[in-house]
């Protein structure tokens, strides 16, 4: 008999579900984080309301539709390992650059 794959044990599961959940709630605040910051980030950047709902709601809308479908033709065609890593490494350099700014 072979032996099993990591996948296969159940601790092995619950590690890669609780990675999952983490890099999903760090997601979730990193999204509501301009919400939390609207009044200072509207008045450094001179903003009126309807440009800072158009830069929450429209830009956030139109880049995650436009990345959408490509992602998900990657992860039907490739390793979802690779997807995701890849994902988490761009989205963790860009929270960098955001430091930056």
């Amino acid at each position: 008999m072979a032996p099993a794959a990591p996948s296969d044990k159940p601790g092995y599961r619950f590690y890669v579900l609780a990675i999952l959940i983490l890099v999903y709630m760090l997601n979730f605040l990193d999204r509501q984080i301009i919400g939390i910051l609207a009044v200072p980030l509207k008045a450094e950047f001179g903003l009126s309301d309807t440009q800072f709902g158009l830069l929450g709601g429209i830009a956030f809308a139109s880049v995650y539709t436009t990345l959408a479908i490509p992602l998900a033709w990657l992860a039907d065609r490739f390793s979802r390992v690779w997807i995701m890593t890849v994902s988490l490494a761009v989205w963790s350099g860009f929270t960098a650059l955001c430091g930056v700014a």
